[in-house]
């Protein structure tokens, strides 16, 4: 099932499990023990604020039939365990929501086109000046272990003629 970009999956806990959790809250009161238990298992689950009706209703039985429980033992952890062990067995299926991206899947950076490195980019070409930029690639290049292009980088960029007679005689004399 899918609701509002979320995709769900399904994890049974045990009543037991539920159990522990509720005694994992501090206060001793049933009501308190109760909604922290909810809280929990909305944390737990991710559950969307849009899906949190469907996720109370699969804990209400839960909860009424625990205090009928609770309440027979006399309040008593120890009994309450020794007469509910296969209803503390039984689970409940909660769905786990995971936020799913909604679009074309990304790509490398390595593996996109001249335009889309240029859209990616865009950002950080307008916070950073140039210098800053090619002193980081210069940097980049030699902490991955390629001197050579390392060195070639600092020698261009050293002035402003030196990128032109590189590029001449490295590649001809295109227009």
């Amino acid at each position: 099932m899918e609701s509002e970009g979320f995709t769900e999956t399904f994890r049974e806990i045990s009543k037991k499990q539920l159990f522990d959790i509720m005694q994992e809250c501090p206060d001793k009161k049933i009501d308190a023990k109760m909604s922290f238990l909810e809280r929990k298992i909305i944390e737990l689950t991710k559950c969307p604020d849009s899906d949190l009706a469907k996720l109370k209703h699969t804990l209400s039985r839960f909860k009424y039939d625990y205090k009928q429980k609770w309440t027979s033992a006399n309040y008593k952890q120890e009994r309450f365990l020794k007469n509910n062990e296969e209803w503390l067995k039984e689970t409940l299926k909660f769905a786990i929501w995971s936020k799913e991206k909604a679009g074309r899947p990304t790509i490398e950076f390595a593996e996109s086109s001249d335009r889309s490195k240029r859209r990616k980019t865009k950002g950080l070409r307008e916070k950073v000046s140039a210098e800053e930029l090619t002193y980081a690639a210069q940097m980049s290049q030699r902490a991955e272990g390629n001197k050579d292009v390392s060195k070639i980088i600092k020698n261009i960029t050293l002035t402003p003629t030196r990128a032109t007679k590189f590029r001449k005689k490295t590649m001809g004399n295109p227009t």
